[in-house]
């Protein structure tokens, strides 16, 4: 399997390139140059195994056992959710009318993320134990991000983290996450601006040190802003009313939209 950039200006790599550059050089960012074909028997046989099996199967498709060996990559991913809350890591609720919630909160910090991070953190200390290296992870963060990012790699020996919080845009909560970790690999700095503004310093670091390959960036870009505060909460109470479900936030947002479905469905009299 190889990675190509979106901007199709460099060069392609495998998953461990890929994993270890974050930007491509082109300012891009590396997806499979071709995606698996499955069939429906497989699509069947995958509908109801667990989400840990599921995980072991997909990542199989893109991660040549020529980098990481079958047996290797599953006892990666079963010691990445280990730490999960949930016997099922991701569990589905289904509540009234045809509303399911797919619970993502079950990892070490409440964040969905860290059902990517506690992978990709696995993926990055077994390459480096096997090349004997050391890496210094740049996170640029608006919050949880930055907190699953210190859970998944804190105290490991090949791997430095720093962390760029803004300063008062982020939650109480997920500010103390982030500053009451102390190990000696976990370092996080207050700074200026939104989690959006850090991404172009981030992306200045491999220029500003050409000569050290070993620097990886995680950043994250992607917010949503399509439902206010306010009918995030009104979604919270209405879910909680009908179900005696609490949802959090980010759920929210989708519900809200579910719920906005449903009632024009309703019949006008």
């Amino acid at each position: 399997m190889w990675y190509v950039s979106t901007r199709g200006m460099a060069p392609r790599v495998d998953f461990e390139g890929a994993l270890f550059s974050g930007y491509a050089p082109d300012g891009g960012l590396y997806m499979p140059e071709e995606l698996p074909q499955l069939d429906r028997e497989t699509l069947r046989q995958w509908s109801v195994v667990s989400y840990p099996s599921l995980v072991k199967e997909l990542c199989s498709l893109f991660i040549g056992p020529e980098l990481i060996p079958r047996d290797d990559l599953n006892d990666l991913i079963d010691r990445a959710f280990s730490r999960f809350r949930h016997k099922e890591v991701v569990h589905l609720s289904r509540l009234r009318n045809g509303l399911n919630v797919l619970e993502l909160w079950h990892g070490v910090t409440y964040a969905f993320k860290d059902l990517s991070l506690c992978c990709a953190a696995r993926f990055l200390q077994y390459f480096l134990e096997k090349r004997k290296k050391h890496i210094t992870v740049v996170v640029g963060t608006s919050g949880d991000t930055g907190s699953a990012a210190i859970e998944s790699v804190q105290g490991a020996e090949n791997v430095d983290l720093i962390v760029l919080l803004p300063k008062g845009r982020c939650t109480k909560i997920q500010e103390l996450q982030m500053t009451t970790v102390l190990r000696e690999n976990v370092h996080v700095f207050g700074v200026e601006g939104n989690s959006d503004e850090l991404d172009e310093p981030i992306k200045a670091v491999p220029d500003s040190h050409p000569s050290d390959p070993e620097t990886c960036q995680l950043s994250e870009a992607v917010t949503s802003q399509s439902v206010s505060d306010e009918a995030i909460t009104q979604t919270m109470g209405r879910c909680w009313e009908e179900n005696r479900y609490l949802l959090c936030p980010h759920s929210a947002v989708a519900v809200s939209y579910h719920y906005q479905q449903a009632d024009r469905r309703q019949p006008r009299y």
